[in-house]
């Protein structure tokens, strides 16, 4: 979270030859920082607008810059493939494969989840437990 700031950090794009523990980093940063905190930006504004939807989740993985950005640089950083990412009126989720393992993922969620998971996510908004 930002302290007195509303300025998010951009992310971060891993260079292609970047040991793949690291780019492991890179996948927890962009999932654990960005995508939570702009989560929580974008489910505040969408309440905050001048429709009648509410606060709401619905459109975070592909009307939020910043979101996008997270998540292509996880893209890069696991060697290619697209984190998962989805959401309905009151919940998200979002993993990404781990360069190191592509059978393991690491998986941020609205219910608070912060870590490795060893199932796909697949189109659920809450990340399996381990």
């Amino acid at each position: 979270i930002c302290p007195a700031s509303s300025a998010t950090a951009a992310p971060i794009t891993p260079a292609p030859y970047v040991k793949s523990g690291m780019n492991d980093i890179y996948i927890q940063d962009q999932l654990s920082s960005t995508i939570k905190y702009e989560a929580q930006t974008y489910y505040s504004a969408t309440g905050n607008n001048s429709t009648a939807i509410g606060n709401t989740y619905i459109g975070l993985c592909t009307k939020s810059t910043w979101v996008a950005k997270a998540l292509a640089v996880a893209q890069t950083a696991n060697g290619g493939t697209m984190p998962t990412c989805n959401t309905s009126v009151t919940a998200y989720a979002v993993s990404s494969p781990l360069s190191t393992d592509p059978t393991k993922f690491y998986c941020v969620d609205s219910k608070g989840f912060d870590g490795k998971i060893s199932t796909p996510l697949g189109t659920s908004t809450v990340c399996p437990t381990r």
